[in-house]
């Protein structure tokens, strides 16, 4: 089940550079899924700078996975699919570590 969609993601981040596109549904971070936090947004972000800090201090990278849309024939039709990327967590050029923002998803 998402629990956050990227609504946007900045040039030359980590994020970026894993994959991570604008509109893609986060369904998992890391241990982190809405399952695990009974959908609650807050325990979730708690739990995702959680994962971001250990991995970041232990130079790891983090699976995630997320479902993306993709427009076909001229608009007309769609593709869903759940994509899985490996992103690294590091300082970079802008703030953060991700270079990306997420906001709560509700279906």
């Amino acid at each position: 089940t998402p629990f956050a969609i990227i609504d946007q993601v900045f040039p030359n981040s980590p994020s970026q550079e894993a994959g991570i596109q604008e509109g893609d549904l986060l369904l998992r971070f890391g241990t982190v899924t809405s399952n695990n936090h009974n959908g609650v947004f807050d325990s979730i972000k708690r739990a995702i700078v959680t994962e971001l800090s250990l991995a970041a201090a232990n130079e790891c990278s983090i699976s995630v996975a997320v479902r993306r849309t993709t427009k076909m024939l001229g608009g007309v039709a769609e593709m869903i699919r759940t994509e899985t990327f490996d992103l690294r967590p590091r300082t970079w050029a802008g703030q953060g570590l991700l270079g990306c923002h997420l906001q709560e998803y509700k279906e």
